[in-house]
């Protein structure tokens, strides 16, 4: 099989000469079983480097795990066990270490000194050709499932500490985990799990997990059952979907979620900071968060990063009240009946662009009632119907400079105050523009 040049990259950067060779094609082929005649170096050497290739890396990792796993039986760690770490472990190392110390096992800074030796991610190139000599010395390797299951097996539960510092690390350690994307660093926040315990604030990226559709998902959902609310683990099941969706959260699974009430908004929004590489737009938001000044300040940020965005409000008036007159919001985009503008649009004094959306039995002279949004500056009209003119109360607003109007059949520019030029930009459509005269096209 031809080697990618990522790989071969790899090979000059890291390998040995020709150390690494024979094992691609037998790693690209993906089948395990087979990748188990290939001794422990090379099987180590390949899931430490090729991170790109993921075919590789998965291959590799579980392979050396069955090794180890048959191997491990004749040589368990136990009390006068001396357990050196390689390798990238994600683990709270002196919380592991001082409960190691309470079951008598040491952990040792050379290999030369240990019985026991904890393979980790990211090997250094002379430890990987260094393995098969340890081998011969009687050296045992493990992987984090048999370091677990010994915590387990001498009830030591390290992700469990009374310390707070050393429980937000473990913690962190499962969200790194789980939000890397790699089915192996799953599967051993799983294990993790299963022998420590789930934190609170993992609860929600477990469920998220549990909610999927992949192979790893039961092993969540009975975590989620040990661990979770009944509510919680029920839904799970019955919601089946992608949490993520584009990047973002997706909003009817998580809308189901929290109108449920299965988590809290606040549970919600920390995974969604954690585990989204996009926010939900505040139209989501605005439907859960009930924390007036973390409401302000989210919006604030969200308006900051993203100064263009149009504002789509819903019209629930439960919800109206959180924001009609925040500041940030000064862009807004509407549907709406021309006969009647709603009471909340006529308050939104901030409002400086409005893009509006009316049905085809609306009075474009209605719309004079929009006078009273004094910072308003560009206004944007779609019409469905015949529209002769518009108000003459529009063109005499303080700061409206620009009106944009859509389907506008029937308008008529001569209409219009002398101050203000018409362009028809588009005919076939009736799209027109409107500008001061003293404003810049």
């Amino acid at each position: 099989m031809k080697i990618s040049p990522a790989l071969k990259r790899v090979f000059t950067r890291h390998c040995t000469p020709n150390f690494l060779r024979p094992a691609i094609a037998l790693l690209l082929s993906g089948k395990t079983a087979d990748c188990q005649a290939l001794p422990l170096c090379q099987l180590a050497q390949a899931f430490s480097y090729y991170d790109s290739e993921n075919i590789i890396k998965n291959t590799a990792f579980q392979a050396a795990a069955q090794i180890i796993s048959r191997q491990y039986a004749e040589r368990p760690l136990q009390k006068g066990s001396k357990l050196c770490l390689w390798g990238i472990q994600n683990l709270p190392i002196e919380e592991l270490r001082s409960q190691l110390h309470a079951l008598g096992v040491q952990l040792v800074e050379q290999a030369a000194e240990s019985t026991h030796i904890l393979l980790g991610l990211g090997l250094k190139n002379n430890q990987c050709e260094s393995i098969e000599a340890l081998e011969k010395a009687g050296k045992q390797f493990i992987q984090q499932p048999q370091l677990l299951a010994f915590l387990q097996s001498q009830e030591q539960f390290y992700l469990q500490p009374s310390d707070p510092k050393a429980a937000e690390e473990a913690a962190e350690v499962l969200h790194s985990l789980l939000r890397s994307g790699d089915k192996s660093n799953t599967a051993l926040a799983l294990q993790m799990m299963q022998t420590g315990g789930v934190p609170k604030s993992v609860l929600a990226p477990l469920f998220a997990l549990a909610s999927t559709l992949t192979p790893l998902r039961k092993e969540a959902r009975q975590l989620l059952k040990r661990y979770g609310s009944d509510a919680q683990y029920l839904a799970a099941q019955n919601l089946a979907s992608s949490p993520i969706t584009n990047d973002s959260l997706n909003a009817n699974f998580w809308a189901k979620v929290l109108i449920n009430g299965y988590f809290s908004w606040q549970d919600i929004y920390e995974y969604e900071t954690l585990y989204a590489k996009n926010r939900q737009t505040p139209e989501f938001w605005l439907h859960f968060i009930d924390d007036a000044d973390f409401l302000k300040a989210y919006l604030k940020r969200y308006f900051e990063q993203n100064p263009s965005y149009l504002f789509r409000p819903q019209h629930q008036e439960s919800i109206q009240a959180r924001w009609i007159h925040c500041p940030e919001i000064t862009r807004l985009a509407i549907s709406i009946n021309a006969n009647k503008i709603p009471d909340y649009l006529r308050s939104m004094r901030q409002i400086q662009a409005l893009y509006c959306s009316l049905d085809r039995h609306s009075n474009p002279y209605a719309l004079a009632a929009l006078k009273s949004l004094s910072q308003l500056s560009v206004l944007s009209l779609s019409f469905k119907g015949h529209t002769p003119g518009l108000p003459e109360a529009l063109f005499f607003m303080p700061k409206l400079q620009r009106i944009e109007i859509f389907a506008a059949h029937g308008f008529e520019a001569k209409s219009l105050p002398a101050h203000f030029s018409c362009t028809l930009i588009t005919p076939a459509q009736q799209h027109f523009l409107l500008l001061r005269k003293d404003t810049p096209s």
